[in-house]
């Protein structure tokens, strides 16, 4: 799946298609919100774009021409996969039809979110749907969101405190505070009552991905059981084609499509939820972005958070002369001093040397030299050592 493709613990297989799909692709899924894969999971086993891919399983579409099965180790083959989120991280969120077993001794049911970690093989219950009120006999059929907030859908009506949500509504559950508020209101937004809402995904911006267990219009779009819409919040009627399944493979009309994930283009290069483009340290996770000050001892916020600040080699936020003495200090045989982050002392492109991958007594002249009153030398903004820079 090209370089877009996210390996799993399980069983995982790749296929490159012939070109004339490979054209159509490219633009498939691309009706509001860009997208650069597709993730999908039919309710009977089918075989599609040549994977027999069986109701537990999942079909990764890189809208390109290439397209990867996957199996999440553990799950019975008498299982229905309900609900699916392939999360950046490459963890995996899912629900099931049925009660089931799995290793490590995690007993999930159908009104269960289980949480798989392929880097452990490691299973979880990250939503406990008896803990949290959800009715014996309700089931999950639609699954999005992260850890830090779940979208859900059931197929029945459930009350929940404060209201009601049907089965062709999504409601988001906030861990923590354990609160349970409507999100989608399926009816407000011109779904038929008669609808059930069994895929679903969060993109950026509040926008749905949703697919419905049978055809029908929505806000003037027909679709299939196989189509994947996208929905813009605010705008009465904003739906549009996002995935016409049959028009991806004409086996997708025996199939329901039920479960459905997609990766938006990458635009959070360190995964710690702030959008590259406004992200003071877009190669480093700094969820607070933190700046502290840049270069000097009297200097205030740089634009440069903390956690990226290179030269900074004490951790406090500033480049100072403390910082060039650290160096120096934690150079010697046997050092008499220790970086507190060893990861930012690469200061780069300035003079006298350029970057070296590595701690020297280069990088504390720099410093030095960068804070003179004019500068002599610049201290990069990106630090070889810690954006990974082989």
């Amino acid at each position: 799946m090209g370089g877009k493709a996210r390996r799993r613990g399980g069983c995982w297989a790749e296929l490159t298609l012939a070109g004339g799909l490979l054209a159509f692709g490219a633009g498939l899924a691309g009706a509001v919100t860009p997208l650069d894969q597709v993730t999908t999971s039919p309710d009977v086993t089918t075989v599609l774009q040549g994977q027999t891919v069986n109701d537990e399983n999942v079909l990764d579409d890189d809208l390109q021409g290439t397209v990867g099965l996957a199996a999440i180790p553990g799950i019975p083959a008498a299982a229905d996969l309900t609900g699916y989120s392939l999360l950046p991280s490459g963890q995996e969120l899912f629900s099931l039809d049925v009660t089931v077993s799995l290793p490590g001794g995690v007993t999930a049911e159908p009104r269960d979110v289980v949480l798989f970690d392929p880097g452990t093989n490691a299973y979880s219950i990250l939503f406990d749907g008896s803990a949290r009120g959800i009715p014996d006999g309700a089931r999950l059929d639609a699954v999005a969101g992260d850890a830090a907030q779940l979208v859900l859908s059931f197929d029945v009506t459930i009350a929940f405190p404060g209201f009601t949500a049907d089965d062709e509504d999504a409601v988001a559950f906030t861990p923590g505070p354990n609160t349970f508020a409507l999100l989608f209101d399926g009816s407000a937004a011109g779904v038929p009552g008669a609808l059930d809402l069994d895929g679903l995904h969060r993109l950026a911006g509040g926008h749905l991905l949703v697919s419905f267990d049978t055809s029908g219009q929505v806000g003037g779009v027909p679709f299939d059981d196989e189509d994947v819409l996208e929905w813009t919040p605010g705008t009465p009627g904003a739906w549009e084609m996002a995935y016409d399944g049959s028009l991806v493979d004409t086996a997708w009309g025996a199939a329901d499509l039920d479960a459905v994930s997609a990766l938006e283009p990458q635009n959070d290069g360190d995964g710690d939820g702030v959008p590259n483009g406004s992200d003071n340290c877009p190669l480093v996770a700094n969820p607070g972005q933190q700046d502290t000050g840049g270069v000097g001892l009297a200097s205030g916020a740089d634009g440069i958070g903390d956690a990226c600040q290179c030269g900074d080699v004490n951790g406090d936020g500033r480049v100072t002369v403390l910082d060039a003495v650290v160096i120096a200090r934690s150079l010697l045989v046997p050092p008499t001093a220790t970086r507190t982050k060893p990861e930012l002392c690469d200061v780069g492109a300035g003079s006298p040397s350029p970057a070296t991958l590595d701690c020297s007594l280069s990088d504390a002249v720099v410093i030095r030299r960068a804070l003179l009153v004019p500068p002599t030398a610049a201290i990069a903004q990106t630090c070889p050592a810690a954006d990974g820079t082989p």
